[in-house]
């Protein structure tokens, strides 16, 4: 029978450690202008749970001060296995689990229309910064979430782009230095818009999209059954430098949680590959050198060199190539490109893994808690309900509905079979 402890004060990184914005504290707003979440009308991915009733704090449960008790049931794989067996028990111990839900006031006014719904918004503790100048500039629906081996910012779960929210998105894109983007919604759902469509539809046809100072080309799609992988060019256009992603889509039913626990996992596996990939990614500019961070006046003395070689040997057909002007923009083009991953690396220096679903909370939560409780599970145990109240705490109404929460279970329990039956290497 699962067990309680006090769980110990959950650490949260200040996003005024990670991004920088010259924002004053948000004040109350009364009204949002986001659509509520309706059963009727979105999938499971978007259902979310209220606060608990007799709390008295805004965050019922989420302010990490607290030292509340929650139910923890550490497993081995033969137990877990078994408990897998019982949706009654696996629902009983969800309802367990304390939720987490943030106040229409820590949303900055003007900003509401950033949110998609109404109740899933952002933990102001863990939420990322973008570059700007006012609270609303700054706000973005995503919040850190701390990784296998307590590595902080290893995740971001973020709610699928609106249209006034794309440029954003790939603005937190480029300033997070990510490299990895998992994807778990359709653009269309049974009739309902999930996401704006952030990618160009066709490496051949129809590659490039424009999205405020980021154009992002599809360079290759690599069609799975269950998911495709794609290769994504981001280019700075005000840095006129750019980077190569990894996208990961996973085609998850409108309705319901996939049937397919094999192709999950299969998933989740190329998921952590990629993000050891991501870690060593590169940075070039529009000559195809690569940018070098870490000493800025060598960089920068570098192309500025590299300039007056080119003026004194004569190059581009007797042109004079070199001119104090243009060394002067080139000088500029990589200090703003060094100071803005200077904020994205004061903190970790981790490229996080950007997970998104409609309301970044269900499906994103799930494959999260997915990547978490393999590895925990590989080690030795894992213990699911700790995993969500910890995710819970990071990103307020992450897997607010059973179905996923059983979800969870029934994957890890078939991972925990191929472990031990040595079809499957650690995650």
């Amino acid at each position: 029978m699962p067990t309680r402890y006090s769980i110990p004060t959950v650490s949260m990184q200040s996003h005024d450690s990670v991004a920088s914005c010259q924002c004053s504290d948000p004040l109350p707003w009364s009204r949002l202008a986001c659509t509520p979440v309706s059963l009727d009308a979105y999938s499971l991915d978007s259902v979310s749970v209220g606060p608990r009733k007799g709390r008295g704090s805004k965050r019922s449960y989420g302010n990490p001060g607290f030292d509340d008790e929650v139910t923890s049931h550490p497993m081995q794989y033969a137990a877990l296995a078994n408990f897998a067996l019982d949706s009654e028990l696996m629902t009983r111990e969800f309802s367990s689990i304390p939720s987490v839900a943030v106040s229409a006031a820590d949303v900055p006014p003007g900003a509401e229309d950033k949110n998609r719904y109404s109740n899933v918004l952002p933990l102001p503790e863990t939420r990322v910064l973008l570059n700007g100048s006012s609270p609303v500039s700054c706000y973005i629906n995503a919040n850190y979430v701390t990784g296998p081996g307590n590595i902080k910012n290893y995740y971001i779960a973020c709610q699928a782009p609106l249209p006034n929210t794309v440029d954003d998105f790939w603005q937190m894109i480029w300033e997070q230095n990510s490299r990895l983007i998992v994807m778990l919604t359709e653009y269309m759902e049974n009739g309902v818009e999930k996401s704006y469509e952030y990618l160009p539809p066709s490496e051949i046809s129809d590659s490039k999209r424009t999205f405020g100072d980021y154009q992002v080309v599809l360079k290759k799609r690599e069609q799975h059954d269950k998911y495709a992988i794609s290769t994504v060019q981001l280019i700075n256009l005000r840095t006129r430098t750019w980077r190569e992603l990894t996208h990961l889509w996973y085609f998850w039913p409108a309705k319901g949680v996939p049937d397919d626990y094999d192709s999950m996992i299969d998933f989740l596996t190329e998921m952590r590959g990629f993000m050891k990939i991501a870690q060593s990614a590169k940075e070039f500019d529009e000559d195809g050198v690569e940018v070098i961070y870490g000493d800025q006046h060598r960089s920068s003395f570098h192309k500025l060199s590299k300039l007056r070689s080119e003026d004194s040997n004569g190059g581009g057909g007797g042109v004079n190539v070199y001119s104090p002007a243009r060394a002067e923009e080139q000088l500029r083009r990589n200090n703003d490109t060094l100071a803005r991953m200077k904020a994205s690396q004061d903190g970790e220096g981790v490229r996080p893994c950007v997970v998104v679903c409609s309301s970044g909370a269900g499906r994103s939560a799930a494959v999260i808690a997915l990547d978490v409780g393999a590895r925990a599970l590989a080690a030795g145990a894992v213990d699911v309900p700790r995993v969500v109240r910890e995710l819970r705490a990071q990103r307020a109404q992450s897997l607010a509905n059973r179905h996923h929460y059983i979800f969870v279970y029934k994957v890890l329990s078939e991972y925990g079979n191929k472990l031990m039956g040595g079809g499957n290497d650690t995650i």
